[in-house]
């Protein structure tokens, strides 16, 4: 978890997490790895009461992104938690896929917008393990419409702004590995892109129950 989210749990559970860097130049996360058997439901006393990880989790957070690959999964979390920045020579981004490049912003939204995430490593489902990601439940929704943006619209911005090529947006759009690729500016450009789309989301969505609460208001009186 991002020092956002350690500042927020009983000091009782702060101390079974450890101080983790990438980088001691970015910021610090915490990591949880417990050799009890499930750690996750135990029950641990606290000034406030007894409560298990999993009953702050619940109560607190919610989940916004699963993933597949140890790998991509750490990374994803380690930016957005500002571990790590994304610059030219970064060594994870010296080949990247449209799918990658459009996690990698979102998670570049999410360290912009300074919302907080969390991460759980080694989720089963029928298909294998896998990271599930969680933030604040006040701020989950943000993240999933973030979600929702079509890469199409993504990359065409980019290439609008003359950040990528014409052949790097037909590469991104048809999932193809790309060497070369400038994360820095369209990782920028996409962030602020983004941030422009939900913000006018939020506006039509405000205008939309304005209209209809002056509907309501407007029956009433007749």
């Amino acid at each position: 978890m991002d020092k956002k989210i350690y500042s927020t749990f009983p000091e009782e559970f702060q101390k079974l997490f450890t101080k983790t860097f990438v980088d001691s130049q970015f910021e610090s996360f915490y990591v949880l790895q417990s050799p009890r058997a499930n750690m996750y439901n135990y029950p641990i006393k606290t000034k406030s009461g007894t409560y298990t990880l999993s009953q702050l989790i619940t109560e607190k957070f919610s989940p916004i992104m699963t993933k597949r690959g140890h790998t991509i999964g750490k990374i994803l979390f380690e930016i957005a938690a500002g571990a790590i920045e994304i610059f030219p020579r970064s060594r994870f981004l010296k080949e990247i896929t449209g799918i990658v490049a459009t996690e990698c912003v979102v998670a570049s939204y999410m360290k912009y917008k300074d919302i907080p995430c969390m991460t759980m490593a080694g989720c089963k489902d029928n298909d294998g393990e896998f990271f599930a990601f969680f933030t604040e439940k006040d701020k989950a929704q943000v993240i999933k419409e973030a979600l929702k943006i079509p890469l199409e619209d993504i990359v065409k911005n980019a290439l609008d702004e003359d950040i990528i090529s014409k052949q790097m947006a037909k590469d991104l759009l048809n999932r193809k590995l790309i060497s070369g690729f400038p994360a820095e500016s369209f990782i920028e450009t996409s962030v602020k892109y983004i941030d422009s789309v939900i913000q006018r989301q939020k506006k039509w969505k405000d205008t939309q129950n304005m209209v209809e609460e002056g509907s309501k208001w407007l029956e009433e009186i007749r």
